[in-house]
């Protein structure tokens, strides 16, 4: 392939005139997940394993799934598909951080997608895109953990979630600014 041939085009996923969300200042909702059910995303590894290190019962919506699955220690709202992106944004923003924990990930969009809705994002430590991103931007919590380490580490490493959840976190709107302008 000649080099000069190959053309970069940006893919921005925020539109020039999307509204930034109204953020609640007291957030009702503990955890949201934006995920397919698919091999690489690994949102029944990460359900099953908040369910092990969370102490106290959680409420979690899962973005982009449904499983017929319940958990001791989440309280699980599913939203399979949002079409209107305002509304969506207006969702993701009523939590308190966003989670991320695949094994591989492709663009990325997710994590700019949390932080332009002032959610902390928390991710693992995957393939291409998220902590690179939380590291770019300055925003987030990345777990040092991957998923093929040993069980007891994940759950180990993963402990603290509890206290990251429980700080109230602000994301200046200067940051969610940069996202909406530069992330592709």
């Amino acid at each position: 392939l000649n080099r000069k041939n190959v053309k970069y085009k940006t893919n921005k996923i925020f539109k020039k005139n999307i509204n930034f969300p109204n953020p609640p200042l007291n957030k009702q909702n503990d955890i949201v997940i934006v995920s397919r059910n698919s091999k690489e995303k690994k949102l029944v590894e990460t359900l099953d394993l908040l369910n092990n290190v969370l102490k106290k019962k959680r409420k979690v919506t899962i973005i982009g799934s449904y499983l017929d699955k319940k958990f001791d220690n989440l309280q699980v709202k599913y939203i399979e598909r949002i079409i209107e992106r305002d509304y969506y944004y207006q969702i993701i923003s009523t939590h308190k951080v966003g989670i991320l924990f695949s094994g591989a990930e492709g663009f990325g969009n997710v994590i700019p997608e949390y932080i332009f809705c002032n959610v902390w994002p928390i991710v693992n430590n995957c393939k291409w895109g998220p902590s690179e991103t939380i590291k770019k931007y300055g925003v987030g919590d990345v777990l040092n953990w991957t998923w093929e380490e040993s069980r007891l580490n994940i759950l180990r490493r993963t402990m603290e979630i509890e206290n990251i959840i429980d700080k109230n976190y602000f994301i200046s709107e200067e940051i969610r600014n940069l996202v909406r302008k530069n992330h592709q």
